[in-house]
């Protein structure tokens, strides 16, 4: 959750940002600009929902796949004995 929130306050910050400069580009008058700024906007949002709804995901099956246990044999007792 933490690398989703990170991303998601990146993203914040990336369509403040644009919305910054969609104010600025309107009162200079600059058309072109306006769209570019609204188009990055969208896709800032795109990504921040995919981060949002799709890392914690990943995470889960990353962390569901990995084995829970150290090992067997010596090295399991040697990564028990360095825990503890």
């Amino acid at each position: 959750m933490a690398l989703a929130g990170a991303f998601l306050a990146f993203a914040l910050l990336a369509a403040l940002g644009q919305i910054l400069r969609v104010s600025s580009a309107s009162v200079l008058g600059a058309n072109l600009w306006v769209w570019q700024a609204v188009s990055a906007l969208a896709s800032i949002i795109v990504l921040g929902l995919f981060a949002f709804l799709g890392i914690p995901t990943i995470v889960k099956a990353l962390q569901s796949s990995l084995p829970a246990a150290g090992g067997c044999g010596p090295i399991g007792e040697l990564g028990r004995w360095l825990l503890d």
